[in-house]
């Protein structure tokens, strides 16, 4: 990885991208050997962002299945059928889950496929691409004031946008019984409440679900009154993890190399849903960001400059951008924590590339192995091929 000046923005000790243990581990496979290394360049400095290294590795892994499947050959859709994990059997580096659904999630998004029309000379193309990612508990903390009338919860975390301080109002308005107006959530410093692990790596809403739960049982225990701190540690619940398959529809102009992203399908492999509201906005959002990642941005950096100087050039999606974004939920599945809850915030936007990338080689038959996937570099893999 480039991790381009300084240290910044790399929250843990080895400063490296823990999406790289997401190599091939929705699959069965006996033998991994992984190595990651992160160099610091005189370029811009990188960070972690939403599944960091998950979007790299899953792209260049699942971009390889497909080519394993065709060269074989088998059905990209059916070669992962019969190498997906199952529940109880350990991935690459052996961790066992109690419940997989992988098979599951691909079958929902298979079925939600349906063919599209075709413009006058486009090819048509559809890839799919997998990923899962485990839901954890983290070191947190929780305040709880209460007066029987009104409650009053203190929490160390932000709401970065993602409704985390709806999901605690909405746990301790359920346990105490009262209207969710009458139930106020408030930043606390970090004089007022222990250690926080922060906001990142999947774990807010399962980590702040069941310290309002565990906060509101013992509020309750003392009559419902009164004041109580609770702090949840990652050991008080087993790890889950959830699957996500994308399939996406394309259409390449094999003249021009322009590729037009029709349709991303998302299944995702759900438990229990505290705000669905909040939950398919992450969805979505999430996919749209991965179509940034996979067709759009480019920071262009020439001998260390970046020149991407400005969002005319660094482009992100806009609404003419976005697809039809048909979201599948696989309802009933095993959860963490007293609200039995699975992660969503990290899910959606790592498939996405991959996805692309395959229902391009799907249309037109070139691999493209760099990112965004632009006309210019479908253009060039085609005259290539064409090539002696």
């Amino acid at each position: 990885f480039d991790g381009g000046a300084y240290a910044g923005f790399k929250p843990i000790p080895s400063v490296n991208l823990h999406g790289v243990e997401s190599a091939g581990s929705s699959y069965r496979i006996p033998s991994i050997r992984l190595e990651s290394l992160i160099a610091y360049t005189h370029t811009v400095p990188r960070g972690h962002m939403r599944s960091p290294g998950a979007q790299q590795v899953v792209f260049a892994v699942e971009s390889a299945l497909d080519d394993l499947a065709r060269g074989v050959p088998v059905d990209p859709i059916e070669f992962r059928r019969r190498n997906l994990l199952r529940s109880g059997e350990p991935n690459p580096l052996g961790e066992a889950w109690r419940e997989f659904r992988g098979v599951e999630t691909l079958e929902a998004a298979v079925a939600a496929q349906r063919p599209l029309p075709r413009r006058s000379g486009a090819r048509r193309g559809v890839g799919v691409a997998v990923y899962d990612r485990p839901t954890r508990i983290g070191r947190s903390s929780l305040r709880l004031e209460a007066d029987g009338e009104t409650a009053t919860a203190f929490v160390p975390i932000p709401d970065t946008g993602t409704g985390a301080h709806t999901v605690v109002r909405d746990a301790i308005s359920r346990r105490l019984g009262l209207a969710p107006e009458r139930v106020r959530v408030r930043y606390a410093t970090t004089a007022q409440l222990p250690h926080d692990d922060g906001v990142g790596g999947s774990r807010v809403t399962a980590g702040m679900s069941a310290a309002a739960g565990l906060a509101a049982e013992r509020l309750l225990a003392q009559g419902g009154t009164g004041r109580v701190t609770v702090t949840v540690e990652p050991g008080d619940a087993h790890p889950v993890t959830s699957c996500c398959v994308q399939v996406a529809q394309v259409e390449v102009d094999a003249d021009t190399g322009r590729v037009t992203v029709d349709e991303i399908i998302t299944a995702v492999d759900v438990a229990a849903i505290l705000h669905p509201a909040s939950h398919q906005t992450q969805i979505e959002g999430g996919v749209v960001m991965g179509l940034g990642f996979a067709c759009l941005e480019d920071l262009r950096i020439e001998e260390g400059q970046v020149t991407a100087g400005h969002m005319g050039v660094y482009t992100l999606p806009s609404f003419r951008d976005v697809p039809r974004l048909p979201v599948v939920l696989v309802e009933g599945g095993f959860g963490i924590g007293p609200d039995n809850v699975k992660a969503i915030g990290e899910l959606s936007n790592v498939p996405v590339a991959a996805a692309i990338a395959n229902a391009v080689a799907d249309a037109v038959g070139v691999r493209i192995t760099r990112l965004p996937i632009t006309a210019e570099a479908v253009h060039e893999a085609l005259r290539a091929r064409e090539r002696p």
